[in-house]
């Protein structure tokens, strides 16, 4: 189990290559707390336009959940825009960004009894923005994907999610884990998959 401690989650954010200018060099703070998972995408059409999205610790409540932080001016200023606290044990998280400035979030809840998370019996969330991440909905709900990685294909459009699957058992009864996949549709109301990598 990894120790717990407070973290400032901050960014040396390298403006120029983002197409920006900076007014200074110091980090900009994004939020605090402990974030074990976090993840920087720019809208390839407004690289002014940024997200940060991962899981967040509460110490008060004992849980994960969730989180997108948005700036929309190259990073000098940041908000949280979104929170999933479907369960209290909210992570492997991604994010991506498509065309017309669709923004994606992938969200795993884990399935909590007496405390302790049953992965597989977790839902995975589908959070979709049209407006560069301002606003958002969830769009829909499939079974749990661990250590998700998401990117829009250039030529579908499609959100292609990968992922940790770790249920199937070898030749020997030993749980071996494979690749899995995910494809959502741009609309985000309809997934198909998994697809799962067996070689």
């Amino acid at each position: 189990m990894r120790a717990l401690f407070l973290l400032t989650l901050t960014l040396e954010l390298m403006v120029s290559a983002l197409g920006g200018s900076p007014k200074s060099a110091d980090a900009v703070r994004i939020a605090e707390g402990w974030h074990p998972w976090y993840q920087l995408i720019a809208d390839s059409e407004n690289p002014q336009n940024l997200l940060v999205c991962g899981a967040k610790w509460n110490a008060k409540e004992n849980a994960l959940s969730g989180v997108v932080y948005r700036s929309a001016d190259g990073g000098r200023e940041w908000h949280q825009v979104l929170e999933d606290k479907n369960s209290l044990w909210v992570s492997e998280q991604s994010c991506a960004f498509g065309p017309n400035h669709t923004a994606y979030f992938v969200s795993e809840a884990s399935f909590v009894n007496q405390g302790e998370p049953d992965h597989h019996l977790g839902t995975t969330r589908l959070f979709l923005s049209e407006d560069g991440g301002e606003h958002w909905r969830e769009s829909l709900q499939t079974g749990w994907a661990d250590w998700s990685t998401s990117a829009v294909s250039p030529t579908s459009g499609r959100l292609i999610t990968f992922f940790q699957h770790s249920g199937d058992l070898d030749a020997d009864r030993v749980h071996a884990s494979t690749i899995g996949g995910l494809v959502s549709e741009k609309d985000g109301n309809a997934v198909s998959g998994p697809y799962l990598n067996k070689d």
